[in-house]
């Protein structure tokens, strides 16, 4: 047992010289073997080591006579123990939880105080094979993926699992021949619990029924299956930075996924959903397969088709690809919208309309040649009889789409120029009446050229905002 543990521990490099192990201690079996092997392996390895023991409250007087354990244990062999009382069936009762799920939130909570507190560099916790087959037994059940069904890893950040090399039967062989007592928790007897059921029912059975060795097998293909998994996520982030584009939509943080995704194999295409989701929100807990079926299915929908994900995070179809976005619009300090305000027909101004600045001039003369910038317009203001206003579109609105004064409704221009459904509401325009002049960051309409005969011209100029995101808009 203790080669077996020194080389699962040196072959994932566990722990280093000088290292403080901080080892979660109940006194039951599992915890009891952990800690005696480190505290062989400790002059090997020259690490030190310390203990932390949680009481749960749950079960009185056993729950009090696990830390008496505990103490005397830890006591007799000069090993620093720290004790934390946790109160977790209120912890339960406030956040809606279930008692399992409370007391693994409290043990979480307490092994990184206690880490904080007690200088420990690495917190080594008891779980071994059966635990690691159970799990990926519980989560294939429930629906998981890849991730999930590897279980347990041996090495999680600075949390390790030095006995996720041997069986719950090699830990209580090896304290038996020890002569080894440790203490046995009496709600893991019970199959009130659905771990407690596939650890009495489902796994004895399959040892018993299909093979005797099924906990090493499930364990070994958990293992394959983790490797896949980190294979999958380092090709995934690779290809999103090929096939997607981080920008800011409207503020707000936003990644675009190219129709590229679609020439990606099934289940890298899920990965690359999942590595973009999670540089959106720095999480992936709450992400499951489902949440990523709902943002690849949009490629397969029609420009406008939306999905909320969790995070806040929000799934469009748009004429590009796939649109995820970020909840939260941001504006820059000291702009203020504004409403559409009138341009008065001499002199000069400024306005901040959204998160955009206007400025603007009248000026007399001609021009022989108009330069050609997408946010910057010269325009005939003599021909403009309504005066201008600054606005997003309403019914009825209408361009002049030749010198014929042939009309085109601003929506059909709006689709014909694949502008997003979600965006054509909050596109500025500048109107005479229900006659767009100019479509702001597209085309201007033919009444407002300048010409030859063209006396007083008005300049108008769109700087800020998220103007400069559009990608190939029609240039005059």
């Amino acid at each position: 047992m203790r080669e077996k543990i020194l080389e699962f521990m040196k072959k994932n490099k566990m722990a280093e010289p000088g290292d403080v192990l901080c080892v979660g201690f109940s006194g039951g079996a599992d915890s009891v073997c952990l800690l005696l092997l480190l505290e062989e392996l400790s002059r090997e390895l020259a690490f030190r080591l310390q203990a932390v023991h949680v009481n749960h409250g749950l079960r009185g007087a056993e729950s009090d006579g696990d830390q008496e354990f505990a103490e005397k244990f830890c006591r007799e062999r000069g090993i620093p123990l720290f004790v934390y009382a946790c109160p977790v069936a209120q912890m339960a009762a406030e956040s809606h939880m279930g008692l399992e799920e409370a007391g693994r939130a409290a043990r979480r909570q307490v092994f990184e105080e206690c880490v904080r507190e007690n200088g420990a560099t690495r917190i080594a916790l008891a779980h071994h094979q059966n635990d690691l087959a159970e799990t990926a037994l519980f989560h294939l059940a429930r629906g998981s993926s890849l991730r999930g069904l590897s279980s347990i890893r041996p090495v999680n950040g600075r949390i390790i699992r030095p006995l996720l090399c041997v069986t719950r039967r090699e830990i209580e062989q090896y304290l038996k021949n020890l002569g080894i007592a440790w203490r046995t928790d009496s709600s893991n007897l019970s199959v009130d619990y659905t771990r407690n059921i596939i650890r009495h029912n489902v796994i004895p059975c399959l040892e018993e029924q299909v093979n005797e060795r099924a906990v090493l097998h499930i364990a070994e293909a958990a293992g394959d299956l983790a490797e896949a998994d980190e294979f999958l996520r380092r090709e995934a982030k690779m290809r999103l930075g090929r096939i997607g584009r981080k920008m800011k939509k409207n503020g707000r943080d936003a990644w675009l996924l190219t129709e590229e995704l679609t020439e990606e194999p099934g289940i890298l295409q899920g990965y690359i959903i999942l590595a973009c989701l999670e540089e959106l929100t720095g999480d992936r807990r709450n992400l499951t397969r489902e949440h990523v079926r709902m943002a690849r299915d949009l490629m397969g929908r029609r420009t406008g088709k939306q999905v909320n994900l969790p995070y806040g995070i929000e799934g469009r179809r748009t004429y590009e690809g796939v649109l995820l976005l970020k909840n939260g619009v941001k504006r820059e300090p000291g702009m203020k919208p504004t409403k559409s305000p009138e341009i008065s027909i001499a002199g000069s101004s400024a306005c901040q309309v959204g998160d955009c600045r206007v400025s603007w001039e009248i000026f007399a003369g001609n021009m022989e040649k108009i330069p050609e910038k997408t946010y910057t317009k010269w325009l005939d203001y003599d021909r403009i009889k309504n005066g201008l206003v600054l606005r997003t579109r309403r019914k009825g609105d209408y361009l002049v789409i030749n010198a014929a004064g042939g009309r085109k409704k601003l929506k059909d221009y709006m689709i014909d120029c694949k502008i997003p459904a979600e965006e054509r509401n909050s596109v500025l325009l500048l109107a005479s009446g229900s006659e767009i002049i100019w479509v702001v960051g597209y085309r201007i309409g033919e009444s407002g050229r300048v010409s030859g005969d063209t006396r007083q011209i008005l300049r108008i100029e769109v700087t800020g905002g998220n103007i400069h995101e559009r990608k190939n808009p029609d240039i005059d």
